[in-house]
């Protein structure tokens, strides 16, 4: 039995439907999935042992330039990569346009989110079996419930399940004392805490015998991690790493701290210890998923203070060598 699922974006949705794969094979010992995905994303569907075939898609080209993509090569390619095989069914995981349009390339049934179910209603035109999987409840849960219809099995009530090990993240990193990874870039403004407030972070890790490592994210976020390390002792920003060689340095971090975004999920789906610090918005039903992590939320009118962050990140260390796993949401107090 082979499947083809279609989650093409953003990486934290990518990882919180691997619990869904990984229920779906246990229904069905035999099945195997082929996913597409979108090209920067390419390495991850490959971590989950139940997938085989990757098969990328370039849709911000499409974004870019919708009719000449439609009408030229890009639509061929998406045609051809698609329309290799037949397959026992086609999910459509993400319920967006953007994406439930490549639907149509695939051969075999296709089955996705109702109009009442998927982000946007128009998705469900594309699919030939839509399914009711209510909104309100984690993405994961989402996930689970939408491949368990697809697929025809009870939605699992154990716990989810990402199919992950970390001995398959060896690291490459050379060996360093103790370390914290700090993750202070996103493309949200609203998302943004002051460079200032994580280089008084980085003086308070430093202070309690930690280095801190910075990776190098694309574009113009290398610059903040710069900033962020200028002048301060025991603070290094990383050359630019691949997903997989970024996840396996979270791994063997001591901590991790990171502005809410998709690299926040990466060791938390590992049960790793992770300070997550979110400002005017959160993903309530997309936000970061595992135990081991607290969050951190900038209250209206009241500014999150690098000593708040440091206790967070202690307590996390602590609950680690405890052996105790326990989330718990904390909001930044005047």
């Amino acid at each position: 039995m082979r499947a083809l699922l279609i989650q093409t974006s953003p990486l934290r949705s990518i990882l919180h439907t691997f619990p869904a794969v990984g229920d779906a094979v246990l229904r069905h010992p035999t099945l195997r999935f082929d996913w597409v995905v979108e090209q920067r994303y390419a390495d991850v569907p490959s971590w989950h042992p139940a997938v085989d075939q990757v098969l990328p898609v370039d849709l911000r080209r499409w974004r870019s330039a919708p009719l000449r993509s439609w009408f030229g090569r890009a639509r061929r390619d998406v045609k051809a990569t698609l329309f290799q095989r037949h397959y026992d069914c086609v999910i459509e995981a993400e319920g967006h346009f953007r994406s439930a349009w490549l639907a149509l390339f695939a051969r075999g049934p296709t089955y996705g989110l109702d109009g009442n179910s998927a982000p946007q209603r128009s998705a469900a035109l594309f699919y030939r079996y839509r399914l009711a999987v209510p909104q309100e409840q984690h993405l994961i849960d989402r996930q689970r419930q939408l491949l368990a219809l697809a697929l025809d099995y009870e939605q699992p009530s154990t716990r989810a399940d990402f199919g992950l090990s970390s001995a398959d993240f060896p690291s490459t990193i050379p060996s360093v004392p103790p370390f914290l990874m700090f993750l202070p870039s996103t493309r949200q403004a609203h998302c943004q805490w002051p460079i200032e407030s994580w280089r008084a972070l980085c003086a308070l890790a430093t202070a309690g015998g930690f280095q801190v490592l910075l990776p190098s994210p694309e574009n113009s976020a290398t610059s903040v991690a710069e900033c962020i390390a200028e002048g301060l002792s025991g603070v290094r920003v990383l050359p630019a790493l691949n997903l997989q060689a970024l996840t396996a340095t979270m791994l063997v971090a001591q901590a991790v701290v990171s502005i809410d975004s998709s690299l926040a999920s990466l060791p938390t789906v590992f049960g790793r210890p992770v300070v997550v610090l979110y400002g005017s918005h959160r993903l309530h039903h997309n936000g970061v998923y595992g135990e081991q992590h607290r969050e951190l939320r900038f209250a209206e009118g009241v500014a999150l203070r690098a000593g708040e962050v440091w206790t967070a990140v202690t307590e996390q260390l602590d609950r680690a060598a405890d052996g105790v796993a326990e989330a718990a949401p904390l909001v930044a107090q005047e």
